[in-house]
């Protein structure tokens, strides 16, 4: 298959199948049969999936719609996995984000079954119909619920790795689930676009040309004279092939175009603490 890759949750009531997911559990994943998810019939363990179909590049991005109203008492949680190994939840490395719909929600780092916490939205409502999506985007990761960002951390710990889906109730079945995930590669939110900071670098599809839109610049970035207003160390952007990275370019205005060669496939990039660049892959200027 080639990304990006979607999954409805199909079938009849019963194991989440594999292909396309590896149940890294302790506990399995299951189907309603309505194209929704549940968590395992006998017991109140965790379940979670790891896709198989797929390999996934470093920056990866995927979403999935929450399918009826978490309870907001930490009873049921919902999430999504970044950059997994493929080991199992108890001994596995990966990144997790999820939510119980508004008394926990949260961004954590496992690595051989410790965890580390790096980020909380903890008062965040979640209702039936929100879309829950994660990003891992060189050392950004980014929590967004209906497309706006509610968690941003920095990590540098893991690198790479397959996305995947979690789910836990201690009440059993019959509370909400997952339904409409989607994936893809590109390190964007949608094909073509970028939401990138920090450093590191994405896949890009030959582009003439960028649009590279910064938000976010704290008090040492100066500014010049010119009009539009001209930054100074707000960060750098470039581009090339297996064969190399080409020279960079320094990037300086709130919105800035920029020409390339072409059949360019991949983008570098670098921004000052606290900046956001959203870089759009444009045909014509």
């Amino acid at each position: 298959m080639a990304l990006p890759a979607s999954y409805t949750f199909p079938g009849s009531a019963g194991i989440l199948p594999d292909p396309p997911w590896t149940q890294v559990g302790p506990a399995d994943m299951y189907l309603r049969g309505d194209g929704t998810s549940d968590v395992d019939p006998s017991t109140t363990a965790v379940c979670m999936g790891i896709w198989n179909a797929d390999t996934f590049p470093d920056d990866q991005i995927h979403s999935v719609v929450i399918s009826g109203t978490p309870p907001g008492d930490d009873s049921a949680e919902l999430g999504l996995v970044c950059r997994s190994d493929g080991g199992t939840f108890t001994g596995g490395t990966f990144y997790l984000a999820y939510t119980d719909g508004g008394s926990v929600t949260r961004l954590e780092k496992w690595v051989a079954n410790t965890m580390t916490p790096l980020g909380s939205a903890d008062a965040q409502a979640v209702v039936s119909g929100d879309v829950f999506e994660f990003e891992a985007s060189g050392t950004t990761l980014t929590v967004r619920l209906n497309g706006s960002p509610i968690i941003v951390a920095t990590d540098a710990s893991i690198t790479s790795g397959q996305p995947g889906i979690y789910q836990f109730a201690s009440f059993g079945q019959g509370g909400p689930g997952l339904s409409d995930w989607n994936a893809d590669g590109s390190g964007g939110s949608t094909p073509g676009s970028h939401v990138v900071s920090g450093r590191g670098n994405v896949a890009i599809d030959s582009p003439a040309w960028l649009s590279v839109s910064i938000t976010g610049r704290p008090g040492r970035i100066s500014c010049g004279d010119a009009e539009p207003a001209n930054w100074y160390h707000v960060g750098m952007v470039s581009w090339g092939t297996a064969n190399g990275a080409m020279t960079a370019y320094p990037v300086t205005r709130d919105l800035d175009l920029v020409e390339l060669p072409a059949g360019m496939d991949t983008l570098w990039y670098e921004f000052a603490t606290g900046v956001t660049a959203t870089i759009q892959e444009l045909g014509a200027p």
